[in-house]
């Protein structure tokens, strides 16, 4: 019998991290579209930020990507597998999308197996070590959306055509 909390930890880092990445290369699709059609630069597209203090665009979907890949790696018991943060085209954050989609259906719920005694340390936070379960709640998860939000909100505030179902990855095909 499946351990059901295996599968709930892969349902919620594996099934709906897949699903949020592929509606943010749908985004950035869009946002290609949009670069084409107003004459704008892939580079000012990319440095679009909410606000002074904030990442731009580029950075937020990579640590969308990175959060959902380092995050379900810890998780899974797995060493990282690190990517070069040197995209300058949207084809190059779609690939690296598609790298982390591969990683991530590379874990099975198994990979979850023993997560109660998983802990985490972060280099920013030095010498505190975190339980992994508490970590994917409180942290991971918000983290990840926080970012594709992020970059979902900043082409939306620069007049790109982007809806709910854009952000959500709704597809009844």
């Amino acid at each position: 019998m499946q351990n059901t909390k295996n599968q709930l930890y892969y349902d919620l880092l594996i099934t709906s991290n897949i699903r949020q990445i592929k509606a943010l290369k749908n985004i950035l699709a869009k946002a290609e579209s949009f670069s084409i059609e107003k004459n704008i630069s892939t580079q000012e597209i990319l440095n679009y930020k909410l606000a002074d203090d904030m990442f731009p665009f580029v950075a937020q979907i990579r640590n969308t990507l990175d959060n959902a890949k380092m995050g379900v790696l810890r998780a899974a018991g797995k060493e990282n597998i690190p990517h070069i943060d040197n995209e300058t085209k949207f084809i190059q954050l779609q690939d690296r999308a598609d790298s982390v989609i591969s990683i991530l259906e590379s874990i099975k719920p198994e990979d979850f197996e023993g997560i109660e005694s998983r802990t985490v340390e972060f280099p920013w936070m030095p010498g505190v070590v975190l339980n992994m379960e508490k970590t994917i709640i409180n942290m991971l998860i918000p983290n990840f959306y926080f970012h594709a939000t992020t970059a979902y909100a900043i082409l939306r505030s620069k007049g790109v055509n982007l809806g709910k179902a854009d952000f959500i990855g709704w597809d009844f095909k």
